[in-house]
């Protein structure tokens, strides 16, 4: 049993969050049993609320263990154990400090062992001559530190271990412990001194591991330090945010809102790797003049009851470049029960080709506003635009044009029904632009004259040879505009029905900018979506699902047209929402509530793959939706559908967009399922478990393997606190360093455990709001169906399911970040260096000089400690220079790759 003092050195954090969070430290008086059914004696003290098992054992030893527990008994569970001994000469037991309140009491047959009190710390005084051990909780879990007081000797810590396979050290330093296909990770210790005063003092190297030839032995490696103050080794994660979520290659997460309900609705990245979201607001005090933005905002104040806006965040710094409201405030007269001002921004195009004249992010999104203002900048290439007053509709489309740079509106118009009319609706859902600055708009329509339901008015442009829809309104419209900026082309497509389901999604060009994809819903009991089935495409006249490309050179012509989802048309049992290109294979993401799919309509992949299932997983009876998410491949050329499965959990899943980068395809959206659905794939990527969801949802992302490697899911985890979330957006970047983007709304706060993380807590540049404002649900329920998607949710009551969440929920937007991986990490094998690779501090501020071991093009990379890339440089010399003085203190990675693909590596630790 350990011993309880009150008087003891106890060195601060480096983190700075010491006897924080959940994980505390329990006594043990008896309480304790090995896997034999035999109490362990031996066992002073544990830790509770930790990942791992790890316990505080007499003679100076520390254990870690980790079980499997299978569901299925025919299966046996199994515990891996290692042991950790200090040293070789002491025999000490822990003693326990600070104590927290509360007793526990535990129960086994006849044993009773009660008032058993737990604390924040264990120490183990002299473990070695001079040489403390300590073992603490804190927001990050547990953290284990050696204490080297004056006089004391880093070189005598001996790390002995046993129970393992083997022991090895990965590229950013830490140690790891192998049990089979297991491993236990060890942090690289962070080293730093104690100044008299009590400040923290670095010490300007790193702790590194040192594994002898037993292969059980570990030492640190150490350098020069004052020897008359205590040396501290400390090794553990870094400080976390509320909730206490693993963040791991999180590296930011923070609200976005005001004091009214806010949503963002869609996020994309341009080619220097800086993201772009739009939503909208209720709030008078949304940040778009945070303090610290680059710009100000071109709309600084809320026109309207219910404001669009839209951002930019610089990529390096997470700054705010820019944001604005924008929007009207003068409601139609007609549009009753919506009498409140509204416009909202829905999706968003980034331009990303080389004309300097089209430097825009352009956004669309549906306004209800008289007094919506339509613009074109003289001078620019949108002097000659269509621009249209609001001369009609219930509620009209709006599309307009942000200099990239600042924010500045450059062009903006509505389009809609006009005459006076003010019955038709007409929504912008989707927005693409090609690299010649190609536009294309789509979207919903709907319409109702004295309550009955009649065709809407959408203002149909055909030029000659163009696609037209053989006459008939539907319930989509597509449009596309000349390099002017005048229409070029407009047209409806699909079916039109009362529900209003139909609606065009997403659109995307592929590279050549010649073809633009389309998907989205087609539902009614007499369809008119057209298909066209060119020879060896993936066909289907059933299902709800409409996904087509149209050649947008010639025409524009529908040169394909598909459903998919199988079942009657009629019954919009499956929805099409997102639609991305990874420069290769378009894939196409939404969710179905049919039972099964067939291998045409879900087809195999070719090599290995970890997700495919064509049986939805879902079975929630009554309220809620039996619906899993859905992810399709098709080869663009030959139109093909290479790859298709359902992913889902217990309940109701549904996926929303979808991005990409150089090697992955990254999905968003939303579950309410409570098993079934997570899995912790990768140790360096964010996880976190499935919430209760008992009337509530988690975002959802997910990453597959893009182009053509097999598709491997790689990323699947929930995001959210214990309210509700959904993630509507996604991005990823091609640009350095690479990042991956996720955009939302969130009712949870930071009390509920909503994963938050700061960018810089050094910088006061980057955008970090810890409050959820929330609002009062003034709009209803998070996203519902009648402030958004009908089709979404299907809480329309026509299908006979309603929304088991509740009526009134206050809502923040959200946005967060995740360093990408490319594709598995750095390859710990690889980097050696061995060669003569040199890098050596400069006499400036956080630089150095690199000298390579031969001449010819090189380049360099430099990643931080979560593996986000922070620079990429490229050089023909034999020597360079490379400067983090605007990069976060810490360690990083320095790799140098030749033409041959030969990778030499050391690190560097910026002060």
């Amino acid at each position: 049993m350990a011993s309880i003092t009150h008087a003891q050195y106890i060195q601060p954090d480096y983190y700075g969050d010491e006897h924080q969070g959940a994980t505390v430290i329990r006594e043990n008086q008896g309480q304790v049993y090995g896997t034999d059914g035999h109490q362990r004696n031996d066992v002073a003290a544990y830790f509770e609320g930790a990942p791992l098992g790890l316990y505080l054992r007499d003679s100076s030893r520390v254990s870690f263990t980790y079980s499997l527990i299978y569901n299925d008994s025919a299966v046996a569970d199994t515990t891996y154990r290692v042991d950790m001994a200090v040293g070789a000469t002491k025999h000490i037991k822990p003693d326990l400090y600070e104590d927290v309140p509360g007793v526990s009491n535990y129960y086994r047959g006849r044993s009773a062992v009660e008032q058993v009190r737990a604390y924040r710390r264990g120490i183990y005084e002299d473990v070695l001559e001079r040489i403390d051990l300590h073992l603490y909780g804190s927001s990050g879990g547990p953290r284990m530190a050696f204490v080297v007081r004056p006089d004391g000797d880093p070189g005598n810590i001996k790390l002995i271990f046993s129970g393992q396979d083997s022991l090895g050290i990965d590229w950013q330093g830490a140690l790891k412990v192998y049990m089979q296909d297991k491993w236990i990770k060890l942090e690289q210790a962070v080293a730093y001194q104690v100044a008299p005063n009590g400040s923290i003092q670095a010490v300007g190297w790193t702790a590194d591991y040192e594994i002898d030839q037993s292969n059980t032995v570990v030492h640190f490696g150490f350098d020069q330090y004052d020897p008359d103050m205590p040396l501290v080794l400390q090794i553990g994660y870094g400080a976390l945010q509320m909730g206490g979520s693993d963040t791991r290659d999180m590296g930011w997460s923070t609200y976005v809102g005001g004091t009214g309900d806010d949503e963002f609705t869609c996020v994309e990245t341009d080619e220097e790797g800086n993201a772009y979201s739009c939503g909208h607001t209720l709030a008078t005090n949304f940040p778009v003049a945070p303090g610290n933005a680059h710009y100000p905002p071109f709309q600084p104040a809320a026109a309207g009851y219910d404001n669009a806006v839209i951002m930019k965040f610089n990529g390096t710094s997470k700054r705010v470049e820019w944001a604005t409201y924008y929007g009207g405030a003068v409601a139609n007269p007609a549009n009753d029960p919506e009498q409140e001002a509204r416009t909202e921004a829905r999706k968003l195009a980034v331009y990303t080709g080389n004309d300097q004249e089209r430097q825009y992010v352009f956004a669309t999104g549906v306004t209800n506003c008289t007094d919506f203002e339509p613009f074109r900048r003289p001078g620019t290439v949108f002097n000659g635009a269509y621009q249209d007053n609001y001369l009609g509709g219930r509620s009209r489309m709006w599309v307009g044009a942000f200099l990239k740079e600042d924010g500045t509106r450059d062009w903006a118009t509505t389009h809609g029904q006009g005459n006076g009319q003010y019955n038709s609706r007409e929504e912008g859902l989707a927005i693409a632009i090609n690299t010649s600055g190609q536009l294309a708009v789509g979207g919903r329509l709907h319409r109702t004259v004295n309550y009955v339901v009649t065709d809407p008015a959408f203002p149909v442009v055909t030029p000659s040879g163009a696609y037209d829809h053989g006459g008939h309104t539907g319930g989509a419209f597509l449009m596309s505009f000349n390099a002017d900026y005048t229409i070029r082309w407009a047209t409806t497509l699909g079916n039109y029905d009362e529900v209003a389901y139909t609606q065009l999604t997403d659109l995307r060009y592929e590279q050549t900018g010649r073809w633009l994809w389309f998907t989205g819903i087609s539902s009614g009991a007499s369809s008119t979506l057209d298909l066209v089935f060119p020879t060896g495409c993936y066909a289907s006249m059933a299902g709800s699902v409409m996904i087509g490309e149209f050649n947008m050179v010639t025409g524009p012509s529908l040169d394909y047209c598909t459903r998919w989802g199988g079942g009657p048309s009629q019954d919009p049992a499956s929805i099409a929402y997102g639609l991305d290109f990874d420069g290769k294979y378009m894939w196409v993401v939404g969710g179905t509530r049919r039972s099964a799919l067939s291998l045409e309509d879900a087809p195999l992949p070719q090599g290995p793959s970890t997700i495919h299932h064509s049986l939805v997983n879902a079975s929630d009876p009554g309220l809620g939706n039996p619906c899993d998410g859905f992810i399709l491949k098709f080869e663009p050329i030959s139109h093909t559908l290479v790859y298709g499965t359902l992913i889902g959990g217990n309940k109701y899943d549904m996926l929303l967009d979808v991005g990409h980068d150089g090697q992955n395809v990254y999905i968003a959206g939303e579950t309410r399922s409570t098993n079934g659905l997570a899995t912790d794939l990768d140790p360096l990527r964010y996880f976190q478990p499935l919430n209760p969801n008992v009337n509530t949802r988690n975002a959802v992302i997910l990453g597959i393997r893009a182009g053509n490697a097999p598709p491997e899911m790689v990323w699947r985890t929930p995001y959210g606190g214990v309210r509700s979330e959904r993630a509507w957006g996604i991005a990823g970047s091609t640009a350095q360093p690479s990042e991956v983007y996720l955009a939302g709304a969130t009712s949870s706060s930071m009390l509920q455990v909503f994963p938050l993380k700061e960018f810089s807590t050094s910088s006061m540049l980057d955008y970090y709001q810890n409050i959820n404002l929330s609002g009062v649900g003034a709009s209803g329920s998070l996203c519902s169906w009648y402030r958004f998607e009908w089709g979404l949710d299907f809480e329309t009551g026509t299908l006979g399911f309603a929304s088991p969440e509740a009526s009134h929920q206050g809502t923040d937007a959200f946005i967060a970040s995740f360093a990408a991986y490319h594709p598995i990490g750095i390859d710990e094998t690889a980097l050696t260096q061995e060669g003569g690779l040199s890098v050596l501090p400069l006499a400036g501020y956080a630089s150095w000089s690199v000298r390579f071991p031969h001449a010819g093009k090189w380049s360099l990379d430099v990643y931080d400690v979560t593996g986000r890339q922070v620079s990429h440089t490229q050089t023909g010399s034999r020597t360079m220079e490379f400067d983090l003085g605007t990069a976060a203190p810490g360690i990083y990675m320095v790799r140098a790759t030749d033409n041959s693909g030969t990778a030499l590596g050391t690190k560097v630790l910026r002060p």
